[in-house]
């Protein structure tokens, strides 16, 4: 069921590209904008909060959405 992600309980910040299908904590404006409702791994669109430090170092991830 889709909604808005818990906080996290560490310091975190939203990492993008990097989820599974429907495992992502939200997404951009014109896209999704729920928890789980990504369609495709690693959609450039949804985020997943992480680490603050840990995004850049993933294969993939971004702190700021990309295209398609």
């Amino acid at each position: 069921m889709a909604g808005p992600a818990p906080d996290p309980i560490f310091k975190a910040e939203k990492c993008y590209g990097v989820t599974a299908a429907g495992k992502n904590d939200g997404g951009s404006r014109g896209v999704h904008g729920r928890a789980g409702e990504s369609a495709i791994a690693k959609d450039p669109n949804s985020w997943v909060f992480e680490p603050v430090g840990t995004c850049t170092e993933i294969e993939g991830g971004s702190t700021t959405p990309k295209s398609r």
